[in-house]
């Protein structure tokens, strides 16, 4: 029926303990291959005993252990209900869910309700921050100050002076979970609810938008050399190339004079690269760097036949440099 209706069952509001009424509902929805959020709630009463308050909680560990397994099994969680009293507090509800994680159980977090937070309206902005990570709901209602007293608990949103602000703290915080609205009167639900949502209306557009999330820190540029050489590769030997620029004049690299030999006729010659990996790699190809502008120097007088002219660049700290790949002539 519910399908059929497109109405989704989101929560369940459930009993404390395992006892005949659970184990109904539980079967129940494990037949129907559903698993809303499990709400529940204890103690309505305060407590400002700390001992009996230490007494309590660990009562509520105890007892709610059993039923967040049983959740799990038909993939549920188990919603703690701020039901006003000593358990309505969230900071309690906190130590309950630290405690209940502490021995495994993961399936349990806060439904948050406006209508039985009265008390904590100042406090809402702080309280919201820790219980932003194990919020499963947060339930809207029309908020004035003291209204549990004045008559005034369940006023429709946007009838109240102080949900304003406690709505913007919500958008403020980046939290996206579910958000309701209550029809937890005796009036038709379907008229309770639109009145709701009318007045959700007039509230939303009051909002201010939320801040950007606050940028992740970049990680600092990649200083010189940009792409430094792996350190499994040995350096490439400083080796003088030959070069053909066809009717251009040949050139060589300046290398140390251990690397590089002149021929008796002034031909540049190229000591030859011993095998290995960086021979291997370019056996036919050479980048030759040359600096425009650049002086040309002829060979020295050797006393045979006049060979090609070798140039030597003369550059201005301010050139740049322009990079050639040519075809390798072979060694002499």
């Amino acid at each position: 029926e519910l399908a059929a209706r497109k109405i989704e069952l989101t929560a369940w509001w459930f009993p404390s303990n395992l006892g005949p009424e659970a184990r109904a509902i539980l079967d129940c929805l494990a037949r129907h291959k559903l698993s809303p959020q499990l709400w529940i709630t204890l103690g309505t009463e305060p407590e400002p005993d700390p001992a009996a308050l230490e007494r309590k909680i660990a009562g509520t560990v105890t007892a709610l252990g059993p039923l967040c397994a049983e959740a799990a099994r038909i993939g549920s969680t188990v919603g703690l209900y701020n039901h006003l009293g000593w358990f309505g507090e969230p900071t309690n509800q906190l130590t309950i869910i630290s405690r209940l994680r502490a021995v495994g159980h993961t399936n349990v977090g806060i439904v948050y309700n406006f209508h039985h937070a009265h008390d904590q309206i100042d406090r809402f902005s702080a309280l919201l921050a820790v219980m932003k990570p194990h919020l499963l709901a947060i339930n809207l209602n029309g908020m004035v100050r003291n209204g549990d007293r004045l008559g005034k608990k369940i006023i429709p949103v946007g009838t109240g002076d102080l949900e304003l602000p406690m709505v913007q703290a919500i958008q403020n915080s980046g939290w996206r979970g579910p958000i309701g609205i209550l029809g937890h009167t005796d009036e038709d639900a379907e008229v309770k609810l639109r009145k709701e949502l009318a007045g959700l209306e007039t509230l939303v557009p009051r909002l201010t938008p939320a801040p950007p999330p606050p940028r992740p820190p970049q990680p600092p540029l990649p200083t010189h050399p940009s792409h430094p050489r792996p350190p499994h590769l040995p350096p490439p030997p400083e080796v003088s190339t030959a070069t053909s620029l066809g009717n251009r004049p040949r050139a060589t690299g300046s290398t140390p004079a251990s690397n590089s030999q002149s021929s008796r006729a002034g031909r540049p010659t190229t000591s030859r690269l011993p095998p290995g990996p960086s021979a291997r790699a370019s056996p036919s190809a050479s980048a030759i760097t040359t600096k425009p502008p650049f002086a040309m120097t002829p060979p020295p007088a050797t006393g045979g036949p006049p060979g090609p002219a070798a140039f030597s660049s003369s550059i201005p700290p301010a050139s740049v440099s322009s990079t050639r790949r040519v075809p390798t002539e072979p060694s002499t």
